[in-house]
């Protein structure tokens, strides 16, 4: 543990503690520094080391931590239209230790929708880590943690991230940082976009106490389509998002079962676009840095004709769900 302090002094870097490491720290400090350097008394020493100890664990409490059973659910892009709909469900199944650290375990399932019936196609299991507005990846055997999310970092900061296909990091700018009002709630925004031509990226909305909008983790351009696409919504015993879902997919049986989902078209688009959802309420539109630059609360097309060419996230709210586009605006049709 004196290492690894020592180690964060002369780097300047985050080292991961979990509680056990606050008494640690709170008995080298107790031991040696502040003994010989303010010459408190013992009782005081004391004092302050069971004060490090509390505020440690406080602050460990207030991280990002999902509870059991928090879930996940992604639209799965697809490269052509096929008749059952695909999705990324994530699921904290428990805590666990893995080299003294305590970590969620999360497990990814592939499914697909037709008829109404749901299947399970692959299963893969993650171990993330939370500590403060951190998150991290870990891989238990051999053992490495890699960052994932830094919800301490604000506008103009870049942000390292792993992408577990095909296992390594790829750079992103925090263009801009909003909030999003979910009931009682306030979440910090991040809108992200890639740093250079890597073979992943993390580009979009990102989440504070959820992760980014287009899928769990950065998402490898090799792939047609990549994982995810979309988040259709998040839940756990602390929050849900959006605030009326109800993200209760059961995923290990194939009992009938209804899904919404929303299409948009054409897509890239000189002018307008089109969405198949009756039930959308309201259309808002953002560019890539996160500024809101249109809101609809009515209609089934929304016009992209005033703005230039790129590309735009379009949000789409009903009742009890959020679905969140990528639009290309292309020029004038000759």
């Amino acid at each position: 543990m004196k290492e690894r302090l020592n180690q964060f002094s002369r780097e300047g870097r985050m080292v991961l503690i979990d509680s056990r490491d606050c008494r640690k720290i709170a008995s080298i400090i107790f031991q040696n520094h502040f003994a010989s350097t303010i010459r408190l008394n013992f009782f005081a020493m004391k004092y302050f080391a069971a004060l490090l100890v509390i505020f440690c664990q406080v602050a460990l409490l207030n991280a990002q931590n999902w509870t059991t059973g928090a879930q996940w659910i992604y639209f799965q892009d697809e490269y052509m239209p096929t008749p059952e709909s695909k999705y990324r469900i994530f699921t904290k199944e428990k805590d666990t230790l893995i080299q003294g650290l305590s970590c969620s375990k999360i497990v990814e399932k592939y499914a697909k929708v037709l008829n109404n019936n749901l299947t399970i196609h692959s299963t893969d299991v993650h171990f993330l880590r939370q500590e403060g507005q951190k998150v991290f990846y870990v891989i238990p055997t051999p053992f490495e943690v890699f960052p994932l999310y830094d919800f301490d970092k604000t506008a103009g900061d870049t942000l390292l991230s792993f992408c577990i296909y095909p296992g390594e990091l790829t750079l992103s700018r925090i263009d801009s940082v909003t909030t999003s009002a979910e009931g009682s709630q306030t979440l910090k925004v991040q809108w992200v976009s890639p740093i250079g031509f890597g073979s992943c990226s993390l580009a979009g909305a990102v989440y504070e106490r959820i992760g980014s909008n287009a899928y769990l983790f950065a998402r490898p351009g090799f792939v047609d389509p990549p994982p995810g696409g979309g988040l259709s919504c998040f839940s756990d015993s602390l929050l849900i998002f959006p605030v009326n879902a109800t993200c209760n997919l059961t995923v290990n049986s194939t009992e009938p079962m209804t899904v919404e989902s929303l299409k948009i078209f054409p897509n890239p688009t000189s002018d307008r676009i089109f969405f198949e959802n009756d039930n959308v309420e309201q259309v808002r539109i953002f560019n890539f840095q996160g500024k809101l630059l249109k809101t609809q609360n009515d209609g089934a097309s929304v016009s992209l004709k005033e703005f230039t060419e790129g590309v735009y996230v379009l949000e789409f709210r009903t009742s009890n769900k959020v679905f969140l586009k990528k639009a290309i605006k292309t020029g004038s049709v000759e």
